[in-house]
């Protein structure tokens, strides 16, 4: 969890050396490559050994210029994975992600969400954290931490569903999956055409924030 304005992170869950060795084993078994987030003092650093399409070289991209994420490739996760090992992110076909997915899939000392990319038809997401981590145990600790009395949520894919459960008032997207815009308190407008702060500028005209 971090905080934009003191640039600083409140809370943080590492993965353990031996999950995370399972997760490497797995990968290379599979011939697939991800993306592996570690934080460092008060940095981000995410790391890659190899592009394996077109699709991760976007996704590197659009977050170097949209978030000034610093990405550095490396011989080795195994070289570079030490303390402070947060998130792992895979983005592939199907076939591809499923022989990753079964093989850690009941492992507790992880978290996984494993879900289809809306942005990238064709393509799923394999995202791991450690275990007891997740949206809704997040969000939920934002509300503990402050005192918040009340807890309003938004999502577009089925990873935010969990969130949901959690909040007090919770908004699909309008560009959501189905599943999402069923389980939402109401659609705003699209991601792609800033639907969130369009709806809390709104709510705070309107004197409900």
């Amino acid at each position: 969890l971090f905080d934009p304005v003191e640039k600083n992170y409140l809370h943080v869950s590492t993965i353990t050396r031996e999950p995370l060795e399972r997760m490497f084993c797995a990968m290379e078994q599979a011939g697939v490559h991800g993306f592996l987030y570690q934080i460092r003092g008060k940095r981000m650093i995410v790391s890659y050994e190899a592009i394996d399409h077109a699709a991760m070289e976007e996704f590197m991209e659009e977050r170097r210029r949209k978030y000034n994420k610093q990405f550095v490739q490396t011989e080795s996760f195994r070289k570079t994975a030490k303390d402070g090992v947060v998130y792992l992110s895979l983005l592939n076909k199907k076939e591809k992600l499923d022989p990753v997915y079964e093989a850690i899939s009941g492992d507790p000392e992880l978290h996984i969400e494993y879900y289809e990319d809306i942005y990238t038809p064709g393509l799923r997401y394999l995202e791991v954290s450690a275990g007891g981590t997740s949206k809704a145990a997040s969000v939920r600790w934002l509300k503990e931490h402050f005192g918040f009395d009340r807890l309003v949520v938004f999502g577009d894919n089925r990873n935010d569903l969990p969130m949901f459960d959690v909040a007090d008032e919770s908004y699909a997207v309008e560009n959501a999956v189905e599943d999402v815009k069923a389980a939402a308190d109401g659609v705003i407008g699209a991601n792609t055409k800033d639907g969130v702060p369009e709806y809390l500028k709104e709510r705070l005209q309107n004197g409900l924030l």
